[in-house]
Order: C-alpha cells, then structure tokens, then sequence
C-alpha cells in the first residue's frame, strides 16, 4: 500500500504543474456542466488540456452513491480522517 504525504510544493516543482493541469481542466469541465463557454475555456481546450483526461471520471447524475453502494463515508469521517493526516505531517 502506497503512503500519503503532504509535502510542500516549493520543494516539488512536479506538483505545481499537477495542480495547474488539474485546475485548469476542472475549470474547463466546471464550464461544460454549467452549459457556459468563454474564450479561457475555449484556450484551453484549443491548448490541449483535456487530451490527457480520456476515460477520467466526471460527476453525473446518471447514477447515485446508492446505485453505487458507496453512500457514506468510505474511510469514516471523512474530516477526522484528513484532520490526523494533515496532524501526522505537522512540523514540531
């Protein structure tokens, strides 16, 4: 099992261009759902952004967590389960 860790991204400049892609592909889907285009959106896509997003998962209404059989949280509650990891990075 693989181990999550919180790092800081000044150290991990791999990180800051993950988030950058994963922004900016959200904002582009954000804009699908809502039925709205504008010319950033449109630049995006133009600049490839989703070509890497083949097969990814987007939110529908398709189905329902208890279609799904994963209502409720899976690792219990799910801001206790984040509060001890982010605790467990702290430095002292």
């Amino acid at each position: 099992m693989h181990e999550v860790r919180l790092v800081d991204s000044q150290q991990f400049p791999q990180l800051q261009v993950a988030d950058i892609i994963a922004g900016s592909a959200r904002t582009v889907w954000n804009a699908r759902m809502q039925g709205s285009t504008d010319p950033f959106c449109d630049a995006l896509v133009d600049a490839g952004v989703l070509n890497g997003m083949a097969g990814g998962v987007v939110p529908t209404a398709l189905v329902s967590p208890e279609d799904l059989e994963t209502e409720g949280p899976v690792v219990g509650d799910s801001a206790e389960f984040i509060a001890r990891l982010v605790k467990s990075h702290e430095k002292e």
